[in-house]
């Protein structure tokens, strides 16, 4: 390499870094640093520094290509701390990709070289829900590991703090019991939007609720959070002991995690135990937290086999169901696209996370196996025409031609639930189902092909169906998924009827109620005071 050269591109590279610091100037930070790259591929952390511009700015397929070119010229010149966190970025770029299996592997090697680092564990222990090769059980344990590795000592000197303003801390025998929410996500977000509608069914006469809000944004959600709380307090950017500390001198009762290992969560709080009971729910995550000082987790009946159960920290407190709506509910429903084109198309619409190589392979027999049926994808990283073009090369591999694929990135709300009035059949993915997804799919009436699965986050849109009464949309094992896929894609006129019949049996559920949910949720409540009162009457 001239010398000259790397010294140019070291010039370019921290002129590049320095754009990149102001949002308005990406562009140009890419064009410098593409610039220095010319001149020096292999120049360090030139590499690293476009795998994340481009990351961050949605360009997943070249991040991961960056990404990777730093790690092979790299590995063993840098630090432990940086190479972590470039093994937590391959990670993440990774799982936009459908490359999940990977991606947990370099989530694995950050851990190692970063063991003290808390949201390293969180993102693999939600990426690992993704992978077909990682049980419950074992995420539970990857759980208990995050919190013996990152919370237990390191917060050990808190934690006696609030213990000592907890001893004299007693559950009301009577009256109203104090219910705090500690969430980031006190907004229109795909779940915490649900809990909003929730709370203002909540009994005021029995249960008085206390919101704890660790984030920014405001809303028509974090109104209704502000008017039917006795308190809304803003802990952004207060520590852990902070936060702790004034959920104590509020004087809570029962506080409740939303988000488990979910980023963004506050499980250092929860660690420090402020209040006497403290719960998980169902609202985000669907695993254990790992945390002793979690007592409870609020879970879907028949979610949690009783083999996972005994790897729960928290004892499971089970209700019929969780409550679900789509976001938006004036969109018509269109008659199946078959009975016009004689075809039939198929689609999927979930996070790309959890669309992998094996789920697309599958899709591909179905397709085979049922000449001129097409195929329609959306998600984020498909916006990137470089990552569309290796996915159209992968169906034309498998013998399917690019006519019958269409591939779609991310798209607006409205257009999103319009894609299913472009569809016949949709088809799930696993071993991580659809959640919301799920839900929208049968709100537009469109017949959801789904497959068992032993893990938790395999059970949502088999519960879903079967609350439905469609069981037989359900199937036991992936050959079985490719015959129902096939034995549908041929019978137009069942096709027909779903889409007459499925959106009025979701709206007699009471998944869409949010009275009947609520009341689910209370009487987890006083399950779970009741057992304290109990507890605190023996002692």
């Amino acid at each position: 390499m001239n010398v000259c050269n790397s010294i140019n591109a070291e010039t370019l590279l921290q002129e590049g870094i320095n754009y990149s610091k102001n949002i308005n100037l990406l562009d140009k930070a890419l064009t410098v640093l593409l610039k220095a790259r010319e001149l020096d591929p292999n120049l360090p952390s030139l590499n690293f520094t476009l795998g994340r511009i481009l990351k961050d700015n949605g360009q997943y397929y070249k991040s991961y290509a960056f990404f990777k070119h730093e790690l092979e010229i790299s590995k063993n010149k840098l630090n432990p701390e940086v190479l972590a966190l470039l093994y937590h970025q391959l990670m993440w770029t990774c799982s936009y990709l459908g490359k999940i299996e990977e991606a947990c592997q370099y989530g694995q090697e950050s851990i190692k070289l970063q063991r003290s680092n808390f949201s390293y564990y969180n993102d693999l222990i939600f990426f690992m829900h993704h992978a077909g090769n990682s049980s419950d059980q074992t995420i539970n344990q990857l759980a208990k590991d995050a919190y013996r590795n990152c919370l237990e000592y390191p917060l050990k000197k808190e934690r006696a703090c609030i213990e000592g303003l907890m001893q004299k801390k007693k559950i009301p025998m009577t009256g109203k019991v104090k219910i705090g929410i500690l969430s980031p996500y006190l907004h229109a977000s795909c779940a915490e939007s649900f809990f909003a509608d929730m709370v203002s069914e909540i009994n005021q006469d029995e249960f008085e609720l206390h919101f704890f809000y660790d984030g920014d944004t405001q809303d028509h959600a974090t109104t209704k959070f502000i008017q039917h709380g006795k308190s809304f307090n803003n802990v952004k950017n207060q520590s852990a002991l902070e936060i702790a500390q004034l959920i104590v001198q509020k004087d809570i009762d029962l506080l409740l995690d939303s988000l488990g290992h979910i980023k963004g969560n506050r499980l250092d709080v929860f660690s420090l135990k402020p209040a006497p009971i403290q719960a998980s729910f169902l609202v985000g995550y669907w695993g254990s937290t790992g945390l002793p000082q979690i007592d409870y987790h609020i879970s879907q009946s028949g979610w949690i086999s009783n083999e996972t159960k005994n790897t729960f920290t928290e004892e499971i407190i089970e209700i019929p169901h969780l409550y679900l709506k789509s976001k938006i509910t004036d969109i018509k429903i269109s008659k199946a696209p078959c009975l016009n084109s004689g075809y039939i198309t198929f689609g999927a619409f979930n996070r790309g996370q959890k669309i992998s190589p094996k789920l697309l392979s599958i899709w591909s027999i179905i397709l085979s196996l049922l000449p001129n049926s097409k195929l329609i994808l959306s998600y984020h990283a498909l916006q990137e025409d470089t990552f569309k073009e290796e996915m159209l090369k992968f169906f034309l591999q498998k013998g399917i031609s690019r006519e019958r694929i269409t591939l779609l990135g991310k798209v607006s709300s409205r257009e999103y639930f319009n894609l299913f009035n472009k569809i016949d059949i949709a088809l799930d993915s696993f071993p991580f189902s659809g959640g919301c997804t799920s839900i929208d799919t049968l709100w537009m009436s469109t017949p959801l092909i789904t497959k068992k699965d032993d893990k938790i986050a395999g059970k949502f849109s088999e519960s879903f169906l079967n609350i439905l009464s469609a069981p037989e949309l359900i199937a036991k094992d992936e050959e079985e998924y490719i015959m129902k896929a096939l034995e549908l894609g041929k019978n137009f006129s069942r096709i027909a009827e779903y889409k007459n019949t499925l959106r009025e049996k979701l709206l007699n559920s009471g998944i869409f109620d949010a009275k009947i949910s609520t009341n689910h949720l209370e009487t987890a409540f006083r399950t779970m005071i009741n057992q304290a009162r109990k507890k605190q009457k023996n002692d």
